[in-house]
């Protein structure tokens, strides 16, 4: 059975390059597949997708919430600012990557975003964009279920957003929606800037980092995320967050992958085993482990065991390169009528040898 043919509503959006984006869109029924590229993509109801939202607010609470569905949006947004840019090739251009950013995040149905400024290249330090997100799928239900109220909504769309504009641009780019239909206004509008140039970014970065585990209450019963066995009395709370005072930076979805594992294992009492070549970063990683774990304020940080070799082997080699041998080469030493060639060094050790019958011990020269 062929593949079934792109529905035409996708070519038909007044966007540029949505053309070339929704012919790589392919629907597999035989194999109960939908592919985009080599990325399998996933058909769902805007009905239930409402309905799981509304699920992680009532078990979770809001802000729990809103954090989930914002990293589900950043790890996207990241996703799909890799794609845009292997497609594009080396000579990808600022118009080009915002407006694949624009086409793939409108071909997911959650918003059609409008571009209306910019100020500067993502990779500028004075970066300014905004823009407008009309149809929101996440504010419709929103507003349905909670009506108008203090608080944004697009938290997805943030997430997606600030994903795709820190991996085109390598380095955290933060977008805040500074107006939702939520909150009452007529439109939904986001500005992004660089995290620092922002104001009270830790308020809109605690939705993007990992969170501690939780236990939650599902249908009735309380469910404990896996964090492992609870901890004795001798044991102290953690005394770190997963922001504050962290020497792990990044943006990327691996890194909050990373991140995720940190924050699940360290509340245990399993043993961790990190591998990975010299130079990765191990003995960071364990080191934020031990800091956000229960024993943090009771044991000293764990420190690597010691390679046998004083210096790592790159900076031995370009050292060896640089300096002069500490010690001469033993000088070489003969027979006197044989002219057999041994070592000084050999010599010492071996004081009863002969190297021939004409002389108990070699002669230096």
């Amino acid at each position: 059975m062929p593949l079934v043919p792109v529905p035409t509503v996708l070519v038909d959006m007044n966007m540029p390059r949505v053309r070339e984006f929704s012919s790589r869109l392919r629907f597999d029924p035989n194999r109960g597949r939908i592919w985009l590229d080599e990325r399998r993509m996933v058909l769902l109801h805007a009905a239930s997708f409402s309905s799981l939202r509304e699920e992680l607010i009532a078990a979770l609470g809001m802000d729990t919430a809103r954090g989930l569905l914002t990293r589900i949006g950043y790890a996207t947004g990241c996703r799909d600012a890799e794609l845009a840019m292997r497609s594009a090739g080396p000579s990808i251009n600022l118009e080009d990557i915002m407006c694949a950013g624009a086409v793939l995040h409108a071909l997911q149905g959650f918003v059609y975003p409008e571009h209306i400024r910019r100020v500067a290249n993502p990779r500028d330090e004075n970066y300014h964009g905004e823009w407008l997100w009309k149809d929101s799928l996440e504010d419709e239900g929103h507003i349905a279920t909670h009506g108008i109220g203090p608080h944004a909504a697009c938290w997805s769309g943030v997430g997606y957003t600030s994903g795709y504009l820190t991996t085109y641009a390598g380095r955290r780019i933060l977008v805040r929606e500074v107006e939702c239909r939520a909150q009452g206004h007529t439109q939904c509008r986001g500005i992004a800037k660089p995290v620092n140039r922002w104001e009270n970014a830790e308020e809109d970065l605690r939705f993007l980092e990992p969170q501690q585990p939780v236990t939650a209450v599902f249908g009735g019963f309380q469910v404990q995320t896996p964090a492992g066995p609870a901890a004795t009395s001798a044991e102290a709370p953690p005394t770190a967050t997963a922001i504050e005072d962290s020497p792990l930076v990044g943006g990327s979805a691996a890194f909050h992958v990373l991140r995720h594992k940190i924050l699940r294992v360290a509340p245990t009492r399993a043993t961790v085993l990190l591998l990975g070549e010299s130079g990765v970063g191990k003995s960071l990683v364990a080191r934020e482990i031990h800091r956000v774990s229960r024993r943090a304020a009771l044991s000293p940080v764990p420190t690597p065991r010691a390679r046998a070799a004083s210096k790592p082997p790159m900076a031995a080699r370009c050292s060896s390169t640089r300096s002069a041998p500490s010690a001469s080469p033993p000088k070489a030493s003969s027979c006197a009528c044989c002219k057999r060639a041994t070592s000084s060094a050999w010599a010492a050790t071996r004081p009863s040898a002969r190297t021939c019958g004409c002389s108990p011990r070699p002669t230096r020269t």
